[in-house]
């Protein structure tokens, strides 16, 4: 029995041995690896700098001459025209990538050949698409959204239906951007593309009997205004002639001159959200705000003075390695 345990014990120390020995090795071999890197650093240091110099220069040259601009506009698509502004940004994204400057001519832009990108993306403004409120109207007055967005919430989570397609579609606002390669301005490129966006003889129509309807509901509202303000005027002297309080009481009582109250200011405010809503109806695809010119800083955008040095030299030290293990295997094989 001891003999068998003492046999245990001296394996496991040579194990033990043979795994301090790999790990001495191991980090004899970084040790190593770290010396010879530096020794060919030392040795290459004109090269690389060479290179480190060369690829700071070529990269600032490109990012000064080749610098992207991105337009930004807010844009509200009226009158249930979302699906018709996106197709016809997909027109135009198409048209870009077959380079057609014949269409683009066509609609008025004038440097088609430095546009990079055209897209449109809804702006997530969950609020206004429960309030409703783009044209001025409140919850109170429209609860239907917050309803519909609730039973979407308890079926496949908030974070997905605020992002959903279905519900996106109805954000009152969307986000039209126009990446183009140099600066420009709004008369050779912007506006021929709102114009062109604008442009539908169906959405016209409906834009022209829109406006007719609510400018014909504005006059009515101003009527019953009108007739509520003579009503009032006829109930002060009344009372100021002090021949009909008895009926004042009455009126009270039964919450009729309160509602006749109420029915006026809820008049005189959609009025000024009738105002609000011509202001945003003048166009199809009406503009809100617009940042043009704006320096695109994404992915390499401006970044390339720092990324062709490091590429140069790690393309340099990747060829260098190459060609070492071909002399290895080169010597190997001769022998």
């Amino acid at each position: 029995m001891a003999e068998n345990q003492r046999e245990v014990n001296d394996a496991q120390e040579v194990d033990l041995t043979v795994l301090t020995g790999q790990i001495t090795g191991f980090f004899n071999r970084i040790i190593v690896s770290m010396v010879r890197m530096f020794l060919f650093i030392k040795k290459k240091k004109w090269v690389l700098a060479a290179l480190f110099v060369g690829g700071v220069a070529l990269g600032m040259y490109m990012d000064n001459s080749s610098r992207m601009y991105d337009h930004k506009l807010i844009v509200i698509p009226n009158f249930g025209s979302v699906d018709y502004m996106n197709d016809k940004v997909d027109l135009l994204s198409s048209k870009l990538n077959e380079r057609d400057s014949a269409f683009f001519s066509a609609i008025g832009v004038k440097n088609s050949k430095d546009i990079k990108k055209i897209e449109v993306k809804p702006v997530i403004d969950i609020y206004n698409f429960i309030t409703n409120s783009k044209n001025g109207n409140n919850y109170a007055q429209n609860p239907p959204n917050f309803e519909l967005f609730k039973l979407f919430a308890e079926e496949k989570g908030i974070e997905k239906v605020v992002k959903d397609p279905v519900t996106s579609k109805n954000y009152p606002f969307h986000s039209l951007t126009i990446s183009t390669e140099g600066t420009t301005n709004r008369a050779a490129t912007i506006d021929p593309i709102l114009r062109y966006l604008n442009d539908s003889d169906y959405f016209r129509k409906i834009q022209k009997e829109t406006v007719g309807n609510v400018h014909e509901k504005m006059v009515q509202n101003d009527s019953i205004i009108s007739q509520i303000n003579h009503f009032l005027n006829a109930m002060n002297q009344r009372v100021g002639q002090g021949s009909s309080n008895d009926k004042l009481v009455y009126y009270n009582e039964n919450t009729q001159l309160n509602d006749v109250i109420k029915t006026k200011d809820l008049l005189v405010y959609e009025q000024g959200a009738h105002r609000v809503e011509l202001v945003n109806i003048d166009q199809i695809i009406k503009e809100n705000s617009a940042a043009i010119n704006c320096l695109n800083t994404h992915g390499l955008n401006g970044k390339m003075f720092l990324m062709l040095p490091f590429l140069f030299i790690m393309g340099f030290l990747s060829v260098s390695f190459f060609q070492k293990i071909v002399r290895k295997h080169q010597v190997q094989a001769s022998k």
